[in-house]
């Protein structure tokens, strides 16, 4: 979400620095980077409430109190008789449609809408297509504009049971899945729902006459449909993440002021369309809970005036949640909102005092240290997942709706991590997570188990032996040899075409109960606890691609082959991410031996030029030009 500093603090009684602005969002859990008067601001998935101008500025009210100023049309509206049909009240259980039209073409904006335009800076597209991307920044409720003469005959909200081509107003032809959600005429889609219009109803600079819609729809609905189309979508961004049932009305009445501020209305009228009555939640008002859930020491009235101030509403010992925060369900829910405004930072720390216990056998330890010692590295990874299965413990209020069940595998989440490193090149990788996996019974227990995942592909390590060496199951087996255990049964290959991969190496996954190691837990070679333990450094990864050099040495000897790798290993170099032998060949006959090693340079500020990676090596290759019968061929400053 990005919003302009100056546009915020229009909608703020008081008016803090930018750099306070920024700190308190911190405090409020938005992470936020500043561009000159722009702030870009991260959201977690269940804030969707703050996608918008007065989201932000309502979150803020404690601070900076919220100035509800925004002028709406407070006329009269007729009512409308449009021939409409919503064939999915369960999808779309709320929609408005207002007709309105104009007398004149609006050439010129006033300062509050030029200035969505000039200082963020978005892009005009046409007068009442500008208002309805200007009302959504301003209240987060979305809205579709189309030229009211383009629509002939009967507009339906359905699910096509077939799939159908679809041309966007972007001008982008897609082909929509059977089951998706649309708007159509006559059979032809006109508009998939809460996500993008189409080319043919679009409005333009002439349009005079238009049909705004205006509706609710449940975040499921919407959710993965912009992604699965490949579709830019400020409107499916929203809509996925809750936009408040009860913001229609006033979405509507602000639009039509802003009409009224540049043309002449010579009519309106609204369809409304509801199968929706919105119901409150009420939730239990104990402080000495929230207390208890926090460690703080907070009275009554101080947690009411927060709530308050977050325009929960407090009845006895009872809170109302505001139709706008769907992420609010549990008094630990209501502890979180206290501390975002007291500060996590202002929580005094306790100390804890817990008996010392003598360290035991740790089975996932040893197993860590095993994989680590063969070149894996260990990922961690969060518990949730999209796969919804009878087995699957679905989650009542996640942080992502896009991911909603516990996790019963750890195969995606460990395919996500290879295909990560992946796309940046990596040419060996080895991964292993060790979790704990929860599911339901057949008699609807919770049944938990900790598991071991192992994926790798590639190279099987980066130098000269190994180089040519590619990952396969028998590698995998013959890792699990040094163990007595045969994994066979467990490991699998993961089929490239199922995840639109490009590259050709195989895939390996394992995935092992631990309590099929059990056997070891006696065995005289496992029984080395954790006093070798070796605590790895964070080492901080580039978001910028690699960029890898391969260079042949001829040389006489193997001897220089190692003077060859201390200078490389002696090289002062911030770019230089990597260097090794990765394949060598002997021609006993001609006294010659051909050495290959590979270079990998990155940087964490930019994408490297070629010219930037050979000023970088021309020192080192000249160095290494300067031994004994060493040739590079191919390389242009060859030393003969």
């Amino acid at each position: 979400m990005k919003f302009h500093y100056q546009h915020l603090i229009e909608l703020l009684k008081k008016t803090p620095t930018k750099a306070e602005l920024s700190e308190i969002l911190f405090q409020l859990g938005h992470e936020n980077e500043i561009e000159g008067e722009i702030f870009n601001l991260e959201l977690t998935p269940n804030r969707g409430d703050c996608l918008s101008l007065t989201g932000i500025a309502r979150d803020l009210n404690f601070f900076f109190e919220y100035k509800d100023n925004l002028k709406i049309y407070d006329g009269a509206i007729e009512k409308f008789d449009f021939d409409f049909v919503n064939h999915e009240p369960d999808a779309c259980p709320d929609i408005n449609f207002l007709y309105i039209e104009i007398d004149n073409k609006v050439n010129s904006y006033k300062d509050y809408l030029q200035s969505y335009f000039q200082d963020l800076p978005n892009n005009r597209v046409n007068f009442f297509t500008d208002i309805s991307n200007y009302v959504s920044y301003e209240l987060g409720q979305p809205t579709h504009c189309y030229d009211f003469l383009s629509l002939q005959g009967t507009l339906e909200l359905k699910k096509i049971d077939q799939k159908d081509d679809f041309t966007t107003l972007q001008d982008e032809k897609i082909v929509i899945d059977e089951g998706s959600l649309v708007f159509s005429i006559n059979d032809e889609v006109i508009n998939l729902a809460g996500i993008m219009g189409g080319k043919n109803t679009r409005c333009s600079d002439k349009t005079t006459k238009v049909l705004l819609e205006c509706a609710h729809f449940k975040p499921e609905e919407i959710l993965g449909k912009s992604t699965l189309y490949g579709l830019n979508s400020d409107a499916s961004h929203k809509y996925e993440r809750f936009v408040d049932p009860n913001l229609q009305e006033f979405a509507i009445k602000r639009f039509i002021k802003i009409v009224e501020d540049h043309a002449d209305i010579k009519e309106i009228k609204l369809y409304k369309n509801s199968n929706y009555k919105h119901q409150d939640r009420m939730l239990e008002l104990n402080s000495s809970k929230i207390n208890n859930i926090l460690g703080t020491n907070l009275d009554d009235k101080m947690i009411i005036k927060i709530l308050d101030n977050l325009f929960f509403e407090t009845i006895d010992n009872q809170v109302k949640v505001p139709s706008f925060r769907n992420d609010i369900h549990t008094t630990n829910d209501l502890a979180e909102e206290i501390a975002r405004i007291v500060g996590y930072n202002n929580i005094a720390s306790q100390s804890i005092n817990l008996p010392k216990i003598k360290k035991d056998f740790s089975l996932s330890q040893f197993l860590r240290d095993f994989l680590l010692k063969n070149g894996f590295t260990e990922v961690i990874n969060f518990q949730f997942s999209n796969i919804d299965e009878s087995e699957t413990i679905s989650i009542d209020n996640p942080l992502d709706q896009n991911k909603t069940q516990m996790r019963t595998s750890l195969k995606d989440s460990l395919l996500e991590n290879l295909l990560f490193n992946e796309r940046r090149q990596k040419s060996s990788i080895k991964l292993f997570e060790i979790s704990d996996l929860y599911s339901i019974d057949p008699s609807g227990n919770i049944d938990i188990k900790k598991v071991m995942g192992i994926i790798a592909s590639g190279h099987v390590a980066n130098n000269y032996e190994d180089f040519s060496k590619k990952i396969n199951t028998q590698f995998m087996d013959t890792i699990f040899k040094d163990l007595n255990f045969d994994s066979s049964q467990y490991s699998s290959n993961i089929d490239r075409q199922s995840i639109n991969s490009k590259r050709k190496e195989e895939i390996v996954y394992v995935e092992i109960p631990l309590e099929r190691f059990e056997v070891y837990r006696n065995d005289e070679y496992v029984e080395k606890l954790d006093e070798d333990i070796q605590f790895f450094k964070y080492k901080e990864i580039s978001g910028f691609p690699s960029s890898t050099r391969d260079f042949s040495f001829m040389v006489s000897n193997l001897d220089t082959i190692n003077k060859i790798s201390q200078k490389i290993f002696d090289f002062d170099s911030k770019i230089l991410k990597d260097a090794f032998l990765f394949d060598f060949y002997e021609n006993a006959a001609n006294q010659e031996v051909k050495a290959a090693f590979r270079f990998i340079f990155q940087d964490f500020s930019k994408t490297l030029t070629d010219n930037e990676i050979n000023q970088e090596l021309e020192p080192l290759l000249s160095e290494i030009l300067k031994l004994e019968n060493v040739s590079i061929p191919g390389y242009k400053h060859d030393i003969p």
